[in-house]
């Protein structure tokens, strides 16, 4: 990172005086000109961000802090341009000390942006590619902390290295190095984690579009562009510079003086580079990021004026959206039936699986368990095993005690009668079981307003104990319970039910009498 001045070589290679003009415009004018035009977009950039905060209400607490972090790094990185520009154009003047501690402060933020920028693509990787949540449980403290303790770990080559370099008429605040191995060895320390971290970035980014693309039943435009201008900036804005401290390092391996000069003579243009990448990561990761809040959005339940502790989703379409059940829909379009005995019911999130089985031959029927649970992983479901039942219909004399099922490991509960759509369904297909369920359902129902008939209340209030379509339409309501509940008379095998429905239809008929009433009483 030596984007400020040449590095210092052997004493052979400098040139007494002020540099030549040809060679001041490539390696100081260039350079201030883009240090110049970084300052004046990259502060206010990052000084919006810091106090606007723009769509990171979508994001998690710890994309917040580490979208914060990156934003003070490079408001502080950009703050010290001023005088590296005077530097550029001028001489420094300013002293030992300052040149080593503003040379370290430079270094400690460049290096905070890189590794803050890798961090929020490894986070983002594990939340949505991964579904870990490894980040958030170590703590944002904790990982900010040791984030600036790497920085300052590999910024301290600056504190050892930097000095003015005095030329007669001509100083600078550069690299001095007391051999060809100290210098080998600090453009390996600025490289070698530069590389690392820019591998992690476009590793992240690719896998997480891929996994995005694959969620969704489009490929998103928006966020194909977006991913593309993070990997290339990244990449163009970071990878000239550290081609450039590799073939240092190979020019000292080979003791080829003219290669080592052109390498160090153009470090002020490539580094100039890096300090780009401080004023486009406002415009990269905060304004333009609203494309990447749909895969860490945070959820939670408002209930009057209490609000529920948020979780993060990481895909899915919002609660509440209209077209949440069609892409639901397409979603479970392709989760088929293999086997012509097999036949699958599905209903919104409610899938159930019926086989045939004949011979007491199970393979296909728990093979199709298997390849469900199969598709259910591959496409990000989870299955409910304390909610999934199973029940076996089997009206044979001799009846086979069937091995139970198993789904991820855990055995599923096997049940006597079970809830289907509405519909309580028993293991000998009889409507004992429904039938009790609709009983105790209408007599639940029926209750208030029995209470309401017995505290002589009049009818307006006993409109509010019936469903919506009842009260708007109460000429349908004895013509439809009471046509279910005569139904449920004639199947039904027990006296005290046939008993308990037939007063609840005559309840029904006077309730809807007394609802018609009310109707027609009401101004």
């Amino acid at each position: 990172m030596d984007e400020l001045n040449s590095s210092v070589v052997p004493s052979n290679m400098s040139s007494p005086g002020p540099p030549p003009l040809a060679f001041w415009v490539s390696t100081g004018l260039i350079p201030a000109l883009v240090l110049s035009l970084c300052f004046l977009l990259g502060v206010p950039g990052n000084i919006a961000v810091i106090i606007l905060r723009p769509n990171w209400q979508h994001l998690s607490s710890l994309s917040q802090s580490l979208m914060l972090n990156l934003a003070i790094s490079d408001l502080l990185c950009l703050l010290t341009l001023p005088l590296w520009i005077y530097t550029l154009l001028y001489s420094w003047t300013l002293g030992l000390v300052t040149c080593k501690l503003l040379s370290y402060l430079v270094y400690c933020c460049l290096y905070g942006s890189m590794l803050t920028v890798t961090a929020l693509s490894v986070q983002r990787y594990l939340r949505v590619v991964q579904l870990q949540k490894y980040f958030d449980q170590v703590g944002k403290k904790r990982m900010l902390g040791l984030l600036w303790l790497i920085v300052m770990i590999l910024s301290i080559p600056s504190l050892v290295v930097r000095q003015p370099i005095s030329d007669q008429q001509w100083t600078t605040c550069d690299f001095h190095y007391s051999s060809s191995a100290q210098h080998v060895a600090v453009l390996l320390s600025e490289t070698l984690p530069g590389i690392v971290s820019i591998t992690v970035v476009v590793f992240s980014y690719i896998s997480l579009h891929r996994k995005v693309n694959q969620a969704a039943f489009f490929n998103n435009p928006q966020t194909t562009r977006l991913v593309t201008s993070i990997i290339v900036t990244f990449f163009v804005l970071w990878m000239p510079y550290h081609i450039t401290n590799m073939v240092g390092v190979a020019a000292i391996s080979l003791n080829n003086d003219s290669l080592l000069k052109s390498c160090m003579d153009s470090r002020n243009i490539v580094g100039a580079l890096v300090f780009v990448n401080s004023f486009i990561n406002p415009l990269l990761y905060a304004f333009a990021s609203r494309n990447m809040c749909t895969v860490e959005r945070p959820q939670a339940v408002r209930v009057g004026n209490k609000t529920s502790s948020s979780i993060t989703l990481s895909t899915g379409a919002p609660q509440g959206c209209v077209l949440s059940p069609l892409l639901f829909t397409l979603l479970k379009h392709d989760c088929k039936t293999t086997y012509s005995t097999n036949h699958m019911v599905k209903f919104a999130d409610d899938t159930t699986l019926v086989g045939l089985i004949t011979k007491d031959d199970e393979t296909h029927y728990r093979k199709e368990v298997s390849l469900l649970t199969t598709w259910c992983r591959d496409n990000n479901l989870l299955l409910n095993n304390s909610k999934t039942k199973e029940i076996v219909v089997d009206f044979r004399r001799g009846h086979t005690q069937h091995p139970p099922l198993t789904i991820n490991g855990a055995d599923i509960e096997r049940v006597s009668s079970t809830r289907f759509l509405g519909v309580d369904i028993s293991e000998d297909l009889s409507w004992t079981a429904n039938t009790t369920s609709l009983e105790k359902k209408a007599q639940r129902r029926l209750y208030f307003l029995r209470k309401l008939k017995k505290a002589r209340t009049p009818p307006t209030h006993h409109v509010h104990f019936l469903p919506r379509h009842h009260r708007e339409h109460p000429d349908k309501l004895h013509h439809c319970v009471g046509r279910k509940l005569h139904c449920l008379q004639q199947e039904s095998p027990a006296a005290h039910t046939k008993k308990a429905l037939f007063a609840g239809n005559r309840m029904c008929k006077k309730a809807s009498d007394n609802v018609t009433m009310c109707k027609t009483t009401q101004p």
